[in-house]
């Protein structure tokens, strides 16, 4: 990798080889400047569709972005430890491996992070703008947005 990977986005996947390849997409189209650089770790937690095939066709189109990981142990608590285990990078980002990432996910997760005065932020998963659903809750709920940040702490506890 030529700049090292502060943010891992880790994708914990089962069985969803269809929708994976356009998670992982997502990830990779990121706008964020070069010196932070990411890397896509997908964690197949057992799959026993193409889910190993897919991540490896897009290994070819983004060499040195994309690391697979294989968790026999069933369950998502394992397939995210062993994320967090694998993970090259100083920030982790978690996504679901039926979600697509707006372009700006990663900037906006991690811009208050940097000045080391944040330890975590949490996000929104909200349906694209024009789904049914988004639709009929209205135009606030089409626009990705960062819930909360929470403060480096000292002693165990954290503030938000």
């Amino acid at each position: 990798m030529g700049v090292p990977a502060k943010i891992s986005v880790v994708i914990c996947t089962y069985n969803r080889s269809k929708t994976l390849g356009a998670a992982i997409e997502s990830v990779a189209a990121q706008s964020l400047p070069r010196s932070l650089g990411c890397e896509i770790l997908v964690v197949d937690n057992n799959s026993t569709d193409e889910t190993r095939q897919v991540v490896e066709g897009l290994q070819q189109r983004y060499p040195e972005r994309i690391r697979y990981v294989f968790e026999r142990a069933q369950g998502i608590s394992h397939a995210r430890n062993t994320g967090i285990r694998e993970a090259e990078a100083e920030i982790l980002a978690f996504l679901d491996d039926d979600e697509i990432a707006d372009t700006e996910w990663l900037a906006n997760l991690t811009a208050n992070l940097h000045s080391g005065e944040w330890a975590g932020a949490a996000d929104a998963v909200l349906p694209p703008s024009t789904s049914r659903l988004a639709l009929a809750l209205g135009p606030e709920f089409g626009h990705h947005r960062t819930v909360g940040y929470f403060r480096s702490c000292a002693g165990g506890r954290a503030t938000r």
